[in-house]
């Protein structure tokens, strides 16, 4: 998906986010730690964070909305995920529309060089029968499902 967006911007976004040194403040009296080379994650109050972000979740619905895989449908829209600063849902209603959105998201962040932490992905089923357990894989790891989860503090 193309979003229109010049060369030289996407250059100068990117410049932002790299080789970025940091300290961090503590205590009541603003000591500081030694600089330290930022090796991951987002900054902490960028301006274009948000602007980024929401280029990143239009573009990822897109891209899972490609395929006809049965997702819930919300005021009148489908809703293949759900997207919260670093959190994705993926929402499916069926064993292989969850293993259709899995395969695409993972193809999505090979595509854009994003990396999913295996680690910290879990997956739920919502199903009358709990003995209905979902197999879920990343790249040969499998991904832990359970049948509760707290999101943004709502229970699932």
């Amino acid at each position: 998906m193309d979003l229109g967006v010049d060369a030289s911007l996407v250059k100068a976004i990117a410049a932002l986010h790299t080789d970025n040194i940091a300290r961090v403040r503590y205590g009541t009296d603003g000591e500081c730690t030694d600089r330290f080379q930022v090796q991951k994650d987002v900054r902490q109050g960028c301006v274009p964070a948000p602007l980024l972000f929401s280029l990143l979740r239009n573009n990822v619905v897109h891209y899972l909305l490609v395929d006809q895989l049965d997702v819930p449908i919300v005021a009148g829209r489908r809703v293949p995920i759900l997207l919260f600063v670093v959190d994705a849902v993926l929402v499916a209603r069926t064993e292989n529309t969850a293993h259709g959105l899995l395969g695409r998201f993972v193809k999505y962040g090979e595509e854009k060089s994003l990396t999913i932490n295996c680690m910290k992905t879990m997956g739920i089923t919502l199903r009358p029968s709990p003995s209905l357990r979902w197999k879920l894989v990343i790249n040969h790891v499998p991904i832990e499902v359970t049948k509760h989860f707290d999101y943004l503090g709502v229970q699932f």
